[in-house]
């Protein structure tokens, strides 16, 4: 058996055994966070929620008061896809030194587990462009800390509604020349913010734009589906068996499969692979067709 064979060997008893993409959703109130999972899981329901003590509780999730405020140790979870597992953070809205460090406590303490399904595998740090404050120094100092190597993509969210925030027509001249400057003013501005990001000490792994969340997935709403946050994550993941299960968890976007199966193949030059078997059991790794996969 080559090194190539017992690699893709070893890649599918790892898919076998690990299940669950880990991912942390930083964000305050109202960044769209929920809405995020809610479209990576293809469902409009509400989670099930399972406590932090391992003990595999439900929790409660009815909209309260409190809505926004989680125990980041909690898992969040969808039943039209399990294999994505949610973190919610609290967010960072006012500068507490005793949230900032919660996040980054709960970052270390999961990238040390050696359980690679217990592991943390991403972070979505999601900044909502309807807000007059778009981007807090509170939020901008995450990006001077350390986060053990755990991929983090920037997410811009609700850009739509800076584009809105942006159009001033009164009624008589070209509208269209109005949406234009509009648009061109929200791309100024989101450029600016990578800009700042960007320059920080550790900036984010990969950036995204996301327009459209709240409308329906269809040909009028490409954006909708949020297909560049899945291939912007895929993109940041270093680790071959991380992407391999993050392209099979999520199950919306088959063609993502196909351009990060091939990419990799290419990339890590499996020149040895002795049938075309062996190169079918590998590409097909990427997909959530592991039962068919031998």
């Amino acid at each position: 058996m080559s090194i190539e064979d017992a690699e893709i060997d070893e890649l599918l008893n790892l898919r076998r055994k690990c299940k669950r993409f880990r991912i942390l959703v930083v964000g305050r109130a109202n960044a769209g966070k929920t809405t995020i999972c809610q479209k990576m899981c293809n469902t409009t329901e509400q989670p099930v929620v399972y406590d932090a003590n391992a003990k595999g509780n439900v929790v409660n999730v009815s909209p309260t008061s409190k809505r926004g405020v989680h125990d980041i140790n909690a898992e969040i979870t969808y039943p039209n896809n399990p294999g994505y597992v949610f973190h919610d953070s609290n967010g960072m809205e006012s500068g507490s030194v005793t949230e900032k460090d919660t996040v980054m406590s709960f970052i270390r303490s999961r990238r040390e587990t050696m359980d690679l399904q217990e592991q943390l595998h991403a972070i979505w740090f999601c900044i909502p462009m309807d807000d007059s404050r778009p981007l807090l120094e509170s939020e901008r100092s995450f990006f001077m800390e350390s986060r053990s190597g755990v991929p983090v993509v920037l997410v811009f969210t609700k850009c739509d509604a800076l584009e809105t925030r942006y159009f001033d027509w009164d009624g008589e001249t070209d509208i269209e020349a109005q949406m234009d400057l509009a648009r061109q003013r929200s791309v100024e501005e989101l450029e600016r913010l990578k800009v700042i990001v960007n320059s920080s000490t550790r900036p984010p792994n990969g950036v995204v734009e996301l327009y459209d969340m709240h409308k329906p997935e269809d040909e009028d709403h490409p954006c909708a589906s949020a297909k560049a946050l899945v291939d912007k994550t895929a993109e940041c993941l270093d680790v071959s068996v991380l992407r391999v299960l993050f392209m099979s968890v999520q199950s919306k976007h088959l063609e993502l499969c196909a351009k990060y199966a091939i990419r990799d193949f290419i990339d890590r030059k499996h020149r040895n692979l002795s049938s075309a078997k062996k190169i079918e059991r590998y590409l097909l790794s990427y997909y959530p067709l592991l039962p068919y996969v031998r």
